[in-house]
């Protein structure tokens, strides 16, 4: 199964001032950015929050970097002999995505869809219209997306093509109820709830992470310029708050829909926490940020209290914020000071959280030039987290551009830093040790690495032609 890919840009840049950016080439996602939340109650938990479009995007440990032009084709890597081959996609194709039997998964662009076998052979074609924005399930076995005449969805296992939700499947923006919400195509201006049975609900002129859901999936939200939209599932109707407006931030719905907490922005650069009934239409205020902070992290806790945090120096993501709870009328105001992220400080400031450790116990963090240095960048460690031995230990260490993957069986980790040449590092996370395979020119810049499903292979995208 593929995992997520995490490429560290370091150059002249300030310390920490890390984005996430999510790209597979020719296709664009809807990203849904979020720093790894506090322990929350059950009810919290299901309350989904959204960004909206006049949100500031919050930083985040690296992952893979954008590619400047697409590649003439996916590489692979062969682990045992250090072969490199190359798959050959058809003429004005380029690689989306690697699914779960280990083929490619290709686009042209405009709709239409080739599944391609490592040796090149097309496995199957799927044609379409416009260019779908696709979404993958969290196995990678299945392809989503939007089209002209409906839901369409592709089965990397049975090559079929279908027109309703998989059974069973897991997808990003999925609700209580199953139904699932899509972006309408690229760039993702706009968005579609698809029910299980693969029939359109409602459409969304927002993103489809800017749409926020209540737990039972019944009430949906969205920021427009002309206020909030509020659409009842139950009712068909929709209702426009023309008074929430300038929110920054995300927002979020009660359990049970009837309201509403955002962070909206004024003209004095302060944010605002409010919140809105959104049946009696009644707004209170319940928090007001310091002039230049940030606020995110709106959830409702339970019935009575919501859950914020403020980031007084958004830019610098190593000073850590404040978690707000209080009361629905605003009363009771609590504040709990989060600690460093341990991507900014690593071992000084203790062993990582579960939600800082991937796949293998690998996590990664970020250590600071020292004063004076001249650059500005930070060196990335990729280390192993040994939790029972209460130790951290440095698998590799870098400062050059990088992307890294485990392998399936979790022994294996497969880094590729771009220098003047792309290479590859084998490391066995157990014990430390390292092979390395210089894979010339051919990848100028590597910037997606994954493991095929057998673990014996390598893929590698590169940033040029």
């Amino acid at each position: 199964m593929l995992m997520r890919m995490k490429l560290l840009a370091v150059g002249r840049l300030v310390f920490g001032a890390v984005v996430v950016v999510a790209v597979l080439v020719g296709a664009i996602f809807a990203l849904r950015p979020s720093r790894p939340a506090p322990r929350e109650s059950a009810q919290a938990a299901s309350t989904r929050a959204a960004r909206t479009a006049f949100a500031p995007v919050t930083p985040l440990p690296p992952s893979i970097t954008p590619l400047p032009t697409p590649a003439a084709g996916p590489r692979l890597l062969d682990v045992a002999s250090g072969a490199l081959s190359v798959i050959r996609l058809g003429p004005g194709f380029f690689f989306v995505h690697l699914m779960s039997d280990g083929s490619v998964l290709a686009s042209d662009g405009a709709g239409n869809l080739q599944a391609v076998a490592r040796d090149g052979s097309v496995l199957a074609r799927v044609s379409g219209h416009g260019a779908p924005a696709l979404s993958f399930s969290a196995d990678d076995r299945y392809a989503m997306w939007v089209s002209a005449d409906g839901l369409r969805t592709y089965d990397a296992v049975t090559r079929a093509e279908g027109r309703t939700l998989p059974a069973g499947a897991t997808f990003p923006r999925q609700l209580a109820d199953g139904s699932v919400i899509l972006c309408g195509g690229q760039p993702c201006t706009a968005s579609v709830l698809i029910a299980g049975d693969g029939t359109a609900v409602r459409s969304f002129g927002a993103a489809a992470d800017s749409v926020a859901a209540s737990a039972d999936a019944l009430t949906l939200a969205w920021a427009m310029p002309d206020g909030m939209h509020v659409f009842d599932r139950t009712s068909g109707m929709e209702r426009t708050y023309p008074g929430v407006q300038w929110v920054a931030g995300g927002f979020a719905l009660s359990a049970d829909g009837s309201r509403l907490l955002y962070a909206r922005l004024t003209g004095d650069n302060a944010v605002h926490i409010r919140l809105v009934d959104l049946k009696a239409g009644a707004e209170r205020e319940l928090y007001n940020a310091p002039r230049g902070a940030r606020a995110e992290g709106l959830s409702f806790v339970d019935a009575t209290r919501v859950r914020f945090t403020v980031t007084l120096d958004p830019a610098r993501p190593e000073i850590p914020g404040t978690e707000y709870t209080v009361n629905d009328d605003g009363t009771q105001l609590r504040a709990r000071p989060l600690a460093r992220p341990w991507s900014t400080c690593g071992p000084a400031c203790g062993l990582p959280s579960a939600s800082d450790v991937g796949p293998g116990g690998v996590a990664f963090w970020c250590e600071a030039p020292a004063t004076g240095q001249a650059g500005g960048g930070c060196r990335a460690h990729l280390v192993r987290v040994d939790r029972q031995a209460g130790t951290v230990r440095d698998l590799l260490v870098t400062g050059d551009p990088y992307s890294y993957a485990v392998s399936p069986d979790g022994a294996t980790l497969a880094v590729a830093v771009s220098r003047a040449t792309t290479i590859v590092h084998l490391i066995g996370i157990a014990d430390g040790s390292e092979r390395t395979v210089d894979i010339g020119a051919t990848i100028p810049f590597a910037s997606q690495i994954a493991w095929l499903p057998d673990g014996r292979a390598l893929l590698l995208v590169g940033g040029g032609k």
